[in-house]
């Protein structure tokens, strides 16, 4: 849980049974993008899905505790968020478009991939059962630079996925299920309107 804390938001609840409010609290997971926080700290929070348990983001350090504000780092503003965020976004959609030219054969991006430590678009390769598999280390890289697989057995690629190859059996059976459907559903029709008719 790093850069994430707990946050306790006190609350009241009811018992029914004897009517009464009773003290209650709700705990929020918390991110804190500078680890500025410590326990005990006042903070009011922002709604920030940042991940699929942590909805909230620190908005304002409101009363510190034990730690004075100024030795701590401080809390990004939501501009500040923003700005960050789009850094990041940008950089991964520039990555994303030097990977789809260099799967087109773009030498000057498979180049600049090279320069920032990455490999190119993933190669598929047929195994000893005719399967088509994704080469091990394929769109991964190491600290060391070597290849990482997707999985430890790699990753089963439909036929389709690959360049010339042919249509999957089950693509196939589906097209023709397809195909046999709208043809019974137009006899029935033409029957219904047949009998409307005489009808």
């Amino acid at each position: 849980m790093a850069k994430t804390v707990k946050v306790r938001v006190a609350g009241q609840r009811w018992e029914p049974r004897i009517r009464k409010y009773f003290a209650d609290h709700t705990d929020h997971l918390v991110h804190d993008p500078n680890c500025s926080l410590v326990i005990g700290d006042t903070v009011s929070l922002h709604r920030l899905r940042v991940s699929k348990a942590v909805h909230h983001v620190v908005g304002e350090l409101m009363t510190p505790y034990s730690v004075p504000r100024e030795e701590r780092p401080p809390i990004p503003t939501p501009d500040e968020r923003l700005a960050e965020y789009k850094k990041h976004r940008f950089q991964k959609l520039y990555r994303r478009s030097l990977r789809n030219s260099a799967a087109e054969g773009n030498e000057d991006a498979e180049q600049k991939l090279k320069d920032l430590g990455l490999d190119t678009a993933p190669v598929a390769e047929a195994d000893k059962n005719g399967k088509t598999r994704l080469q091990a280390g394929a769109g991964k890289t190491t600290i060391d630079g070597k290849g990482m697989s997707l999985s430890r057995k790699g990753q089963n690629l439909p036929n389709v996925a690959v360049p010339g190859g042919t249509p999957d059996e089950r693509a196939k059976r589906d097209k023709a299920r397809v195909i046999k459907l709208n043809k019974q559903a137009a006899e029935n029709l033409a029957e219904a309107s047949q009998k409307e008719e005489q009808a």
